[in-house]
């Protein structure tokens, strides 16, 4: 597991990273980063950005990622059970390195609230790929910004931006006493590749 603790402000949609260093060096307020996230058209209006600090405010507020991966061994071993026609055992098995991810990212959430002295159940963790975080292309942004995910986890992305290995996940937490997962109205995330591959006449 790699996580990092960011300096961090909402503006309207949008969650601006700043530079650690340079805000650790001199409070500078370097943009290193932007998350776009989608509001509901509806309802409570609800926006992730909306849990940090304001951007016009007079407190830079805090943000977590944090990435966790089973490793590559566990695709291996997957890969190995199908090429030996086992594939009760590869189902399982999958099952379980998928459950070990989850688990390992449920732990290490409950780690950051410990060093964060929040009270249990504070704050949420939003992956990326549903409906309050569904851009997949972030990735690469959380790729850029722990670099470590690559030089000590071995993390890629696949075209499409999924982790490599399979069984890995990336999130963030706010600690905002108010935050919770929520749905956004009208993203169809299936209808939208079907209209743009439609669109760009089977391109890729």
């Amino acid at each position: 597991a790699v996580y990092a603790y960011l300096p961090a402000n909402s503006d309207g949609d949008d969650l601006i990273v700043w530079d650690a260093d340079a805000y650790a060096a001199a409070g500078e307020k370097r943009e290193a980063a932007r998350f776009r996230f989608p509001r509901q058209p509806d309802s409570g209006r609800l926006c992730i950005s909306d849990y940090f600090a304001p951007v016009d405010g007079e407190s830079t507020d805090v943000l977590v990622l944090q990435t966790v991966t089973v490793g590559a061994a566990a695709s291996e071993e997957f890969a190995r059970l199908e090429a030996a026609n086992e594939y009760s055992e590869a189902y399982f098995f999958h099952g379980l390195a998928v459950q070990a991810a989850e688990a390992t990212a449920n732990y290490l959430t409950y780690i950051v609230g410990g060093q964060l002295s929040i009270s249990a159940g504070r704050g949420k963790r939003y992956s990326w790929g549903y409906p309050a975080c569904p851009e997949l292309a972030d990735h690469e942004i959380v790729l850029r910004l722990l670099p470590q995910l690559e030089t000590e986890l071995g993390l890629s992305l696949t075209e499409s931006w999924q982790w490599v290995p399979e069984q890995s996940t990336a999130a963030l937490f706010t600690h905002h006493p108010d935050a919770k997962y929520y749905s956004v109205g009208g993203l169809d995330r299936v209808g939208q590749i079907l209209g743009e591959t439609a669109a760009g006449e089977g391109q890729v």
